[in-house]
């Protein structure tokens, strides 16, 4: 087998893998939206995807539901220190 042979070869093999692993996520995908909406449908009779729900509790508070765990996002901090950045990004420039 020549180098140029053994190259294609080695590019094939690459390209299928590549298509395994891509094709290997889109089923976990699908197949995690599926359970949440089966179960979903289920439990609260609202057949809807919400594996993620963001939702706003005040102006600067936000609660992110990720798998049934919730995580509380305080944006008070963030928006200030965007401020921040514009302004000394405004005196640079």
């Amino acid at each position: 087998m020549g180098r140029v042979d053994s190259f294609k070869e080695l590019r094939l093999v690459k390209l299928r893998m590549f298509i395994a692993i891509l094709m290997f996520l889109v089923v976990l995908v699908v197949g995690i939206g599926i359970v949440d909406y089966s179960i979903n449908s289920v439990v609260s009779d609202t057949p809807k995807i919400e594996i993620v729900k963001v939702a706003e509790v005040s102006n600067n508070l936000y609660t992110i539901d990720f798998a049934n765990k919730r995580y509380n996002l305080n944006t008070f901090y963030l928006s200030r220190d965007i401020q921040r950045l514009k302004k000394r990004l405004n005196e640079i420039f």
